[in-house]
């Protein structure tokens, strides 16, 4: 071994440090950094205590402006509700002054209806379609009393016009159950019958109704749609009036004698058995324009079912008419013409009632 070698397995401690120089303390000398990173933070905190007040101050201002803005749209809420209200109070006023009559005539035939419609019971869809069945299938006049209303037809003769629907238009393969409904002063039941098949078929419409007795029957000049006389006599200009069923929707066609609108009130009236749209017009100072807008007064439909009396005038085309009658306010007839009843009723509202006589002194 060389002596002049260190030997191995002995670590030699080499350091930088020359003669004469301060020792290396190591940590020690992170000491002195200390002062100056906190002194940094104070600054920092500083600056953000700074910036928390400016938000603050600048969150109060924004509650300041929302309270403000808050206040002044309660402030204008109000005037607005106030000034609505004032004019809903006006407008209740002004109606209940403009027509009193027709509010309470509504209310005393809503009354009279219920009372007529809890007299008797109404029979149940099923019921009502078995009804319907067996009145169509009437061959004999002596049966035709018990199942059929009809009207100002024979016996005899509401069988033969049932067996010619029959082989006009095929037999009743579907009936669908419509609804209970109110009309003309009647409870009725309304059925749709669908005669024939494929592109033939054909739709009718059944109304039954009680009698005096409490029976429902089937009302055949509604389900006939009867025309007294005929449409053909009545278009050819060889009757002057007839009686019809129509369906009816408020018109403007204003021409010939009923070309003055101010007068005239126009109406379009169409039937499943005829293809031209006819015109009905009645004069606004009539009874007949009170019950027609009686009708839409009280059913939100634009078209509505109704039996008129219709008849020509001098100078008017083949399709104008003047309506002379509203006589039922559907295909039924009650006892009572419509426009008459509505009239009665105008007069029983409008008419103060007589003063009690003189007792004597």
């Amino acid at each position: 071994m060389n002596p002049e070698e260190p030997k191995r397995g002995v670590k030699l401690s080499v350091t930088s440090r020359s003669p004469g120089s301060a020792p290396d303390l190591g940590p020690v000398d992170q000491m002195s950094r200390i002062g100056r990173v906190r002194e940094g933070v104070r600054r920092r905190a500083d600056g953000n205590s700074s910036r928390r007040r400016s938000d603050q101050s600048k969150v109060r201002r924004h509650r300041m402006q929302r309270k403000v803005i808050a206040m002044w749209s309660a402030v204008i809420g109000l005037v607005a509700f106030g000034a609505l209200a004032a004019a809903f109070g006006l407008w209740l006023w002004s109606a209940s002054k403009r027509a009193p009559d027709k509010s309470e005539r509504v209310r005393s035939e809503d009354s009279s209806r219920a009372q007529k419609r809890s007299k008797f019971n109404s029979p149940s869809d099923r019921e009502t379609l078995a009804l319907v069945k067996r009145a169509l299938a009437v061959r004999d006049p002596d049966e035709v009393a018990e199942l059929i209303r009809p009207g100002s037809l024979s016996p005899a003769e509401v069988v033969t016009r049932l067996r010619d629907l029959e082989r006009q238009e095929g037999k009743a393969v579907d009936l669908r159950w419509l609804s209970s409904v109110d009309k003309n002063g009647l409870s009725l039941e309304g059925v749709e019958v669908t005669c024939g098949g494929g592109a033939n078929r054909r739709k009718r419409l059944a109304l039954l109704t009680p009698d005096a007795a409490g029976v429902w029957k089937l009302d055949f000049p509604a389900y006939a749609r009867l025309v007294e006389p005929s449409w053909d006599k009545l278009l050819a200009g060889d009757e002057p009036s007839a009686v019809v069923r129509v369906s009816v929707a408020q018109d403007r066609y204003f021409n010939g004698p009923f070309q003055n609108e101010r007068e005239w009130a126009a109406y379009g009236m169409v039937s499943p058995d005829m293809e031209e749209l006819l015109v009905g017009y009645c004069k606004r100072s009539s009874e007949q324009f009170q019950a027609l807008e009686r009708m839409w007064s009280t059913d939100d439909a634009s078209v509505l079912r109704t039996t008129l009396e219709i008849r020509r005038v001098e100078g008017a085309d083949r399709r104008q008419f003047q309506i002379t009658r509203v006589l039922a306010e559907d295909w039924v007839m009650g006892e009572q013409p419509f426009d008459e009843a509505v009239a009665v009723g105008e007069r029983s509202v409008s008419e103060p009632p007589a003063p009690p006589p003189a007792q004597p002194r």
